[in-house]
């Protein structure tokens, strides 16, 4: 594939790359890369080394990809080398990674699908697309984006476009509001905390409690039900509602 140096700012004498890196990076690039003064590798186009046995970038130390970057199907443990910035898609499903650290803080599409995640710290902190981490091992969701532009997707659950907090039902309401999928819940309630379920209280305490019933007993919400402030008038009808549950009714 043709490649590109700064040769404005960077001589022969002054590159990092070896020749073997050189080829590494002419083999994936689909469009041109280039060398920046600082030894990182900017790609204008696509770079696409997916399925090709690899456990490590070969060196390289990724700044900026204006394409997509695919190193999917591979056995990487770790990002490290990998772009800061993708403005399309960036894809590592199907490694053995167990932690987003090295990746992107910044992309459209992140797919990182059927890897070992525990929880997604370190992953991208703006996502312009959508967010997919199926097939993972998530006990936390917390790393993820504060701000969603479009959906977020795990096994447990998928947060339909418009963001986390979106108004009943895309958002997280949604998760909570049926019986059963404990473990949604659960995992849910990672990145929730009490200032939000009150913001909700005092714009619909009515509708908002009738979400809550649903992980009023569960032994993860114990701790956050105690910082709830819920006016008196809808906490005693909770209680003779939950009697009520509870003996059948």
């Amino acid at each position: 594939m043709e490649h590109l140096k700064y040769f404005n700012e960077l001589n022969e004498s002054e590159s990092t790359i070896t020749e073997e890196q050189v080829d590494f990076l002419n083999e994936y690039t689909i469009g041109k890369w280039k060398e920046t003064i600082k030894g990182m590798i900017d790609v204008i186009g696509d770079f696409d080394c997916s399925k090709s046995e690899l456990s490590d970038f070969n060196g390289i130390v990724f700044n900026k990809v204006t394409g997509n970057f695919n190193c999917s199907h591979n056995i990487l443990a770790t990002l490290e080398g990998a772009p800061k910035e993708v403005t399309r898609e960036f894809n590592c499903d199907h490694n053995i990674l167990t932690t987003l650290k090295g990746g992107p803080k910044k992309t459209g599409d992140f797919r990182c699908q059927s890897n070992k995640l525990k929880d997604l710290r370190g992953g991208p902190k703006e996502v312009t697309g959508s967010y997919n981490v199926l097939g993972n091992e998530l006990t936390s969701v917390k790393g993820a984006p504060k701000k969603l532009e479009s959906y977020f997707n795990c096994s447990e659950f998928e947060i339909l476009g418009g963001g986390w907090y979106n108004p009943y039902p895309k958002g997280f309401k949604n998760v909570l509001k049926y019986k059963g999928r404990i473990e949604a819940k659960k995992l849910a309630m990672t990145v929730l905390n009490a200032d939000y379920f009150n913001s909700e209280i005092e714009k619909n305490p009515l509708q908002t409690m009738k979400i809550l019933r649903n992980v009023w007993d569960e032994a993860f919400f114990q701790r956050m039900k105690n910082k709830l402030i819920i006016p008196e008038k809808y906490r005693e009808g909770l209680d003779i509602y939950f009697d009520l549950e509870k003996l059948g009714f």
